[in-house]
């Protein structure tokens, strides 16, 4: 044990699961760390002392549906990303740690294909090494807390009084879980009082409630993730780490992740990571395992908190980011000055260490670059990251397959001014959009004279232009 944990409450945690131990039938688990087991007793003890009976958390439960898209190894063509995608990552990604020397491991999927996953580092490095993802614990937290929601046992806008003692149910100060969620509790700071470690730790944060604002000011913390996991864990009747391990990694087939608070202390592999952003882009289910539902997504997605919150002027979801990429061009060229690299519609969350967890969900898109440190030009080199994403996905969007809508088949291509593109289908080439300006679009149909042609309106974006080819029924 390093000499600074000595005489510490990580010494005697150790000590007392070391004086515990018996022989097992089984390998020894994650669940077996002393930490974990220390944390079961004292919730056993609190429970005990409350008198409160814990209802709860059903596992994620399996689907007669068809499975929803699980990261597999495939073609850039399966993924309909431009032929030359992984080769392009991959050179971008070996420039970026020869130029910097700070090792990562990256996975980049679509529609559950991935296109990339590697790890760029000394032979000490592998995809399978977990990295911390600091805050992007947060956006994990969140998820975690869909599965209360999507079971009754919480809501985003229940008082945290209703399920923990010594917070206020009614008047001013209320504190609900969406403030705890979004940062507009009032808490500031990261693992305070010991974190997710102490298991009183909130009637230690129930102490300060007469000091906070709740929905009317907002410091960015970690201190209501805590508190928001010490609900969770009351209402399942396991520790915060047992939940977690138990209700989320296990069956995401989680095998390199671990957590410590979660403000911030979480570390994971990138395909570990990545299996969450599929969970995500998935809108709740992976493979046949349903641990949310989409309304309940859509209840934690962000919004602009000034809806909810008069004066506080930030777009936040439940521990869930808006991280929207502004385009480089933004304003120039024809660009509207919000045009953004890949969609609007991008989710997820920063990190202290610089790791990357963005899901484009209406793209498909999971990007996930895990590391320990920033390194030099890292601004630069992630923004490069997402015009070559951006440039890869463009122009193969119409590739994607039809989709059926009763007796019709719909393909949707999205294209720039001055841009050239065919639009495809499985029966091949259909439409082919000669050329796009502002406000016009040049369109010359190929053999199919039968096929029905719809020019949309734009669509208020980047002066993007939605084509459809609706193939009728015969």
């Amino acid at each position: 044990m390093p000499p600074e944990q000595r005489g510490t409450p990580t010494q005697a945690v150790l000590l007392a699961a070391l004086d515990e131990v018996r022989e097992l039938d089984r390998p020894l688990g994650p669940t077996d760390a002393p930490e974990t087991l220390d944390a079961d007793y004292h919730l056993r003890l609190r429970l005990r002392i409350l008198g409160t009976r814990a209802p709860g958390l059903a596992p994620p439960r399996r689907t007669a549906a068809s499975p929803a898209p699980m990261l597999r190894p495939g073609t850039a063509e399966e993924a309909s990303m431009a032929p030359d995608t992984a080769e392009r990552l991959d050179a971008l990604f070996t420039e970026w740690y020869e130029s910097t020397g700070v090792p990562f491991t990256v996975l980049i999927a679509r529609n559950g294909v991935t296109l990339i996953h590697k790890a760029y580092g000394p032979r000490s490095i592998s995809v399978e090494t977990p990295f911390w993802l600091a805050s992007i614990t947060k956006a994990i937290t969140g998820v975690m807390f869909a599965q209360f929601v999507d079971q009754g046992l919480l809501a985003l806008d229940d008082p945290v009084g209703a399920h923990l003692p010594g917070f206020p149910v009614e008047g001013d100060q209320t504190l609900t879980f969406r403030h705890c969620l979004t940062h507009t509790s009032g808490y500031s700071g990261h693992m305070e009082w010991g974190g997710l470690h102490n298991p009183w730790l909130d009637n230690v944060m129930a102490h300060g409630v007469g000091y906070l604002q709740p929905g009317r000011v907002r410091e960015y913390n970690g201190m209501g993730m805590n508190l928001a996991g010490v609900a969770m864990a009351n209402l399942a009747g396991k520790s915060i780490f047992r939940l977690m391990q138990e209700n989320f990694f296990e069956p995401l087939g989680l095998a390199h992740s671990g957590v410590i608070d979660l403000g911030g202390y979480m570390y994971s592999s990138a395909e570990d990571l990545a299996r969450i952003g599929q969970l995500l882009a998935n809108r709740g289910t992976y493979g046949d395992r349903v641990f949310f539902s989409p309304e309940t997504l859509d209840k934690l997605l962000p919004v602009e908190l000034h809806t909810i919150y008069p004066g506080i002027y930030s777009e936040w979801g439940a521990g869930i980011a808006s991280m929207r990429q502004p385009h480089p061009r933004a304003g120039q060229d024809g660009l509207p000055a919000d045009a953004t690299l890949l969609s609007r519609n991008v989710i997820g969350h920063g990190a202290a260490s610089s790791s990357i967890f963005r899901v484009d969900l209406d793209n498909n898109l999971v990007i996930v670059q895990t590391r320990n440190e920033t390194g030099a030009d890292y601004d630069a080199y992630a923004l490069r990251l997402y015009e070559l994403l951006d440039e890869c996905l463009r122009p193969w969007r119409a590739q994607t397959g039809p989709r059926r809508f009763s007796d019709r088949f719909v393909c949707v291509h999205e294209v720039l001014p001055g841009e050239a593109a065919q639009l495809l289908t499985e029966k091949g080439s259909l439409l082919l959009v000669h050329h796009c300006v502002r406000g016009l679009e040049e369109v010359r149909p190929c053999k199919h004279q039968q096929q029905r042609v719809f020019l949309c309106a734009h669509r208020g974006r980047a002066l993007m232009h939605r084509v459809e080819l609706l193939h009728l029924a015969q």
